[in-house]
């Protein structure tokens, strides 16, 4: 499916999704962990994200175990705004956490990366490039000084778009 679809344009919203075409980023943020979570009070049960676990889990249920999930607030450079990425797929964590130890890259906020998805018959990969180090430009600063992120906020049903005081 193509970024460029109306599907995409009206479903981008906050969080970062990767389709067929190569996506830029900048971490913005520190990573936030969180647990999801299942509030079972309604007719369906809905996924929530949590610091703790609400009730002990069931070693026999399978559907409904907690996972563990790390949110980062990023610039997207593709789609030109401020969004949350949970990052979900082993292979980037592994690839960012190699890149900020390794001292010619550190920080992950001081340059930008780009995540491409591979997608072959039986199964989906992400591949990490190093882009640039330095400052946003001009644009993009604007536009993250416009719309600052709080991915902690997103624990219990938070706004990340409103900060907590």
């Amino acid at each position: 499916m193509s970024r460029d679809t109306p599907e995409i344009a009206e479903n981008g919203g906050k969080f970062v999704k990767f389709w067929d075409t190569p996506v830029k980023l900048r971490v913005l943020t520190w990573i936030t962990v969180a647990r999801s979570d299942w509030d079972k009070s309604g007719e369906k049960a809905k996924e929530y994200l949590t610091s703790e676990r609400k009730e002990p889990l069931n070693p026999w249920d399978d559907k409904n175990q907690p996972r563990q999930v790390r949110l980062i607030g990023v610039y997207n450079h593709t789609d030109k705004k401020v969004q949350l990425w949970n990052i979900s797929q082993v292979s980037i964590m592994k690839e960012l956490k190699r890149l900020s130890k390794d001292e010619d890259f550190g920080d992950p906020r001081e340059y930008d990366i780009k995540i491409t998805k591979v997608v072959a018959a039986t199964k989906t990969e992400y591949k990490v490039d190093w882009l640039s180090k330095g400052a946003l430009n001009a644009e993009a600063q604007e536009i993250v000084n416009a719309k600052p992120i709080f991915p902690e906020n997103a624990i219990d049903w938070g706004d990340v778009f409103e900060p907590k005081f």
